[in-house]
């Protein structure tokens, strides 16, 4: 229950930063052209469904696929869900917030992408798809995405097969965070990943058609393949490998004088 409520908190302070920092670059995009595509974004899609995913190698990650999400009385089916990843949280803040609003610039390429297509689709056109800021299925970052990125006071190194990544905060970006008081946000970020057991697998083999089987249980029994010797296909009992060679010569020794 503990663990829940720090869950739940812990997604409560993302979903505030989130709105921060999406109403403050809102009102920097507001002097620009109406039609300004953050602005759209702000407008009218809807907020991502924040989660927290602990086994998440990436910062976060953006499903494509849109969700069915209760708001008030209505269900809205055109919000994502942002996973965020329980590393990101340890973090400190200003790496927080920017991947959030890195976050933001791809739910905004996203959101390009869906216009795109359902314009093909109203005027039946088969034009290529033309992604804002990614190409080859978002592995590659293109130049747009720097410019993206510099405009509110991200880094990006260049780099020959994955295009501009390594994104850092610049000082004028945390000299912006420091006016928002983000420093007030904490996580509590105490779900820890528990280890995975090793199961201890016993290794079992037949003394007669010497089939070997994986299992877990002692004294297993199975059925042997050597038909010569076991033509009624009776039940044999399966040994492990550390005691095969004594079990081995028992057996023997038993059959021939059966």
């Amino acid at each position: 229950m503990e663990i829940e409520q720090s869950l739940k908190e812990d997604i409560g302070t993302l979903e505030v930063l989130f709105r921060l920092i999406k109403s403050e670059i809102y009102l920097k995009e507001r002097t620009d052209d109406k039609e300004n595509v953050f602005r759209k974004l702000a407008e009218e899609f809807e907020e991502p469904v924040i989660s927290i995913n602990h086994r998440l190698s990436n910062y976060f990650r953006i499903t494509n696929q849109p969700v069915v999400v209760k708001s008030g009385e209505r269900y809205k089916t055109n919000a994502r869900i942002l996973e965020i990843s329980m590393q990101l949280l340890r973090e400190p803040i200003e790496i927080v917030c920017m991947n959030l609003l890195l976050s933001m610039i791809m739910l905004e390429e996203a959101y390009c992408t869906e216009l795109q297509e359902y314009d093909n689709k109203i005027k039946n056109k088969s034009e290529p798809i033309v992604k804002l800021y990614t190409s080859r299925n978002g592995y590659y970052k293109k130049k747009t995405y720097q410019e993206k990125c510099m405009k509110y006071g991200i880094e990006c190194i260049e780099d020959e097969k994955k295009g501009y990544i390594n994104e850092k905060p610049s000082e004028q970006f945390i000299k912006e965070l420091e006016k928002l008081n983000v420093k007030n946000y904490k996580f509590i970020c105490n779900l820890i990943e528990k280890p995975r057991v090793q199961q201890r697998f016993i290794i079992y083999q037949c003394p007669e058609c010497k089939i070997k089987v994986r299992g877990t249980k002692q004294g297993l029994h199975l059925m042997c393949n050597d038909i010569d010797r076991h033509p009624s296909r009776q039940s044999a009992i399966m040994r492990e490998n550390s005691s095969d060679k004594t079990d081995k010569e028992n057996n023997s020794g038993g059959n021939e004088n059966g």
